[in-house]
C-alpha cells in the first residue's frame, strides 16, 4: 500500500469527549437564552437589547482572548470570509430572532429558530459536499418529529403571528448560510479572536438602526420608572452566557464536528427553550414537550455516537 493511501485512511476515532461537553452546555444554556431574553423584550426595545448583547459580548470575547495571550489581529486575507459569515450568522440571526421572538412566545419562536439543522444539512450537502449518511439521517428525522411534536398543537397560534414566525424562519436560514461558511473556511486566527470579532462587527447594522431609530425601553417600562430585576438579569444572561460562551462554543464545535452533525445538535435548544420558558414564564408543557425532548435526544445521541476520521488540524485553539 503506498503512502499516499494510508495517509487517506486514517484510523476512525470517536468524537472528542470535550466537544461533547461543550455541546451538552451550549445547548443548556442557549436554551435557557429564549426565556432570559423574553424577560428582557417585555422592557427593552429589539434593537437595544441585541445592542447591548452583542456589543458587551463581542468586547467580552476579545477582552477574554488577549488575556489568554492571543494577539486581536486579523490576517488580510480572512477579512471577506469573516464578514461574509459575520453577515449571516449575527447581523441576520439577531435582527430576524428579536424581532420575531418579540411577536411569539419564547418558546415557540426557540422552536422555529433551531430549524437550523434542516439549513445546515442541505447548504452542506450542496456546497460542502457533506455526505448525508444513515445516522445523519435518522437524526435529522428524530429531531424533526421532536419539534413536530411541540409545534402541532400551536399550528392555529403560529398563523395569528405569521410574520413572527417568517422571521424566525429567516434568522434560521441566516445561521445556518453562516455555520456553512464558518466551516468551509481553514481560518487561522484564533477561535475567541474569530467569535469576538465576529459578534462584536457583526452588530455594527444593528447599533446603528437602534441609534437611528431612537430605540430604547418600552412604553411599559418608562411608565414604571425604569427596568425591572427580570430584565437585567435577562439582559446579563444573554450577555454572558448566550453571547460570549455560547458563540465560543459554537465556533469550537463547528471545527470539532461536520457541519450536519453540529448542526442536528441544535434541535436540544428549543426543548431546553420550551421547558425553560414553561419554569420561568409559566407557559405551557405537556407529554409533547417530554416526547420531543426523547426524540431530540435520541437524535443527538445517533450522531454523535457515530465513529469518525481525524481531519484537518483545526485552527490555532482558543
Amino acid at each position: 500500500m503506498s503512502s499516499d493511501s494510508t495517509a487517506t485512511a486514517p484510523a476512525a476515532t470517536r468524537w472528542p469527549v470535550y466537544g461533547l461537553v461543550l455541546m451538552a452546555l451550549m445547548i443548556v444554556s442557549w436554551g435557557m437564552n429564549w426565556p432570559a431574553s423574553k424577560f428582557a423584550l417585555n422592557e427593552v426595545d429589539p434593537l437595544l437589547q441585541r445592542t447591548i448583547a452583542l456589543l458587551a459580548g463581542g468586547t467580552g470575547l476579545l477582552v477574554l482572548a488577549r488575556i489568554f495571550g492571543y494577539s486581536l489581529h486579523v490576517p488580510r486575507r480572512e477579512l471577506r470570509p469573516l464578514i461574509s459569515v459575520t453577515l449571516f450568522h449575527i447581523t441576520g440571526w439577531h435582527v430576524a430572532s428579536a424581532y420575531g421572538l418579540s411577536m411569539m412566545p419564547a418558546g415557540r419562536a426557540s422552536i422555529i429558530a433551531n430549524t437550523i439543522p434542516i439549513w445546515v444539512t442541505l447548504l452542506g450537502i450542496w456546497l460542502l459536499r457533506e455526505p448525508l449518511t444513515w445516522r445523519r439521517t435518522i437524526g435529522l428525522t428524530l429531531g424533526l418529529g421532536g419539534l413536530a411534536l411541540l409545534i402541532g398543537p400551536d399550528i392555529a397560534a403560529l398563523g395569528k403571528a405569521p410574520l413572527g414566525a417568517l422571521l424566525m424562519i429567516v434568522a434560521a436560514i441566516c445561521a445556518g448560510a453562516g455555520t456553512i461558511g464558518m466551516k468551509a473556511y481553514v481560518w487561522q486566527t484564533p477561535l475567541t479572536v474569530l467569535a469576538g470579532w465576529t459578534v462584536l462587527i457583526g452588530g455594527i447594522p444593528i447599533y446603528l438602526a437602534a441609534w437611528l431609530t431612537g430605540a430604547g425601553l418600552t412604553d411599559a417600562a418608562q411608565a414604571a420608572g425604569g427596568i425591572s430585576f427580570q430584565a437585567v438579569a435577562g439582559l446579563c444572561y444573554t450577555v454572558v452566557m448566550a453571547t460570549i460562551f455560547c458563540h465560543w462554543c459554537w465556533f469550537k464545535i463547528v471545527v470539532l464536528f461536520p457541519a450536519p452533525v453540529a448542526a442536528i445538535s441544535m434541535f436540544g435548544v428549543p426543548v431546553v427553550g420550551v421547558l425553560g420558558s414553561a419554569a420561568l414564564l409559566g407557559e405551557t408543557i405537556g407529554w409533547a414537550e417530554i416526547g420531543a425532548l426523547v426524540l431530540v435526544l435520541a437524535g443527538i445521541a445517533c450522531v454523535v455516537h457515530a465513529k469518525r476520521a481525524p481531519v484537518v488540524p483545526p485552527p490555532v485553539d482558543g
